[in-house]
């Protein structure tokens, strides 16, 4: 049975519990785009991702958006770093 292109889109208003922590993460999604100068769409694709996987598994959600912009941060210098080394 195959898969419709919409049914593999998150739900953003699942993603987020309240309108204040939606615009936590969205300062959170601005910040590591100016940070990094980075495409503000591909930094939310990635951190929304790694958003969802974080709230599935976590039982304390109070450190989650640390969590996520710790990892999306170490991401993109992961990226950076191996471009420079091409």
């Amino acid at each position: 049975m195959a898969m419709s292109k919409t049914s593999c889109k998150r739900d953003k208003s699942i993603l987020y519990d309240s309108d204040l922590e939606k615009k936590s993460h969205y300062h959170n999604i601005t910040n590591l785009s100016l940070k990094f100068s980075e495409d503000i769409t591909n930094i939310s694709r990635v951190y929304e991702a790694i958003l969802e996987r974080y709230k599935k598994n976590a039982k304390i959600k109070d450190f989650i958006s640390v969590l996520v912009f710790k990892k999306v941060q170490r991401l993109i210098r992961l990226k950076n770093k191996y471009k420079k080394t091409l």
